[in-house]
């Protein structure tokens, strides 16, 4: 969680390191707690801690250099993954600042592991911290906190990374991770929903989805996407309300994934096609699906559709 933007440069080696050097991705927090104090002061200063992480996450996602300075004591150290320690709040904020600097939009996840309280004032958490840059390179690290409360006032002192080993799987799934969520996009009069979810332990991505089209018809359908470790890289299973079913290879490419696939229908035709996805933003992607063929015969491309995410 805590990592200084110097140490977070080593991640622009694993643009093209291949899977086995990226991050771990985000897991579902499992906190467990330590302490000898009473119970509801536990779960308050807990949530404190809890809370301060989050507002941590927040202001390096917005490439607040300032703010997260300010959440160091004066004294405060860092020591990263190669043994480097950088002291003091001002140096540590520089770094930051200078960090930001040169890469604009990185953004951090974070899993809180365990919170141990030492006294009214102190506390050590460990946890996982995840970075992905601008250009889709990710890595990841362990990460142990010390926490000092000063008036009234949750603050890092000495923050200590590690070296976090991950798997393929891992990878692929960090890259899909802003899949996640509620999406819509309308052309010519048809409507398109879909929903994304993690399933199995964050595994694999569940994708819901319906059609309704001008005419009346629809359809809808399901896909499954994950890691397929014979194979070693991320593939997709269609099922969709027609009958018709695909099995599909995914690759990433700059600012997306372009994934092939080859299916049948429910008459028993072959199809083939490739869909191209170029994430936008945060909250929307192009999606285009090319190179399409129904039992032998070729089909015209689709034209580009902006997919939006729902925003409540």
């Amino acid at each position: 969680m805590k990592r200084l933007p110097g140490a977070l440069g080593m991640a622009l080696l694993f643009v093209s390191g291949g899977f086995a050097d990226a991050a771990q991705p985000p897991q579902p927090s499992a906190t467990s707690v330590t302490t000898s104090h009473s119970a509801s002061a536990t779960v308050l200063e807990t949530r404190e801690i809890q809370a301060y992480s989050e507002a941590f996450v927040a202001a390096f996602n917005a490439g607040d250099a300032a703010a997260i300075g300010a959440m160091w004591t004066e004294t405060s150290d860092y020591t990263d993954v190669n043994g480097g320690i950088v002291s003091g709040r001002k140096l540590i904020e520089k770094q930051y600042a200078d960090f930001f600097q040169a890469n604009p939009q990185a953004r951090i996840d974070v899993l809180i592991e365990s919170i141990k309280l030492l006294s009214d004032t102190a506390a050590v958490e460990t946890g996982k911290s995840f970075l992905k840059l601008a250009n889709g390179s990710t890595s990841g690290c362990k990460y142990t906190a010390i926490h000092i409360k000063v008036n009234g006032k949750w603050l890092m002192s000495s923050v200590r990374d590690e070296a976090l080993t991950v798997t393929p799987a891992e990878q692929a799934s960090v890259d899909l991770d802003w899949l996640i969520g509620k999406w819509t996009a309308e052309e010519h009069g048809s409507k398109m929903e879909s929903e994304c979810r993690w399933i199995s332990g964050k595994r694999f991505v569940e994708r819901n989805y319906s059609v309704a089209h001008a005419d009346g018809t629809s359809g809808s359908g399901v896909q499954v996407i994950g890691w397929n470790p014979v194979q070693r890289q991320v593939e997709s299973w269609n099922f969709n309300s027609d009958g018709s079913v695909a099995r599909g290879v995914w690759m990433p490419v700059e600012g997306g994934w372009r994934a092939e696939f080859v299916g049948v229908t429910s008459g028993g035709l072959s199809t083939r096609s490739v869909n191209v996805f170029h994430k936008l933003d945060e909250n929307a992607y192009s999606w285009q699906s090319v190179g399409r063929v129904v039992d032998g015969k070729t089909e015209p491309d689709t034209q580009e559709v902006v997919v939006r995410r729902v925003v409540k």
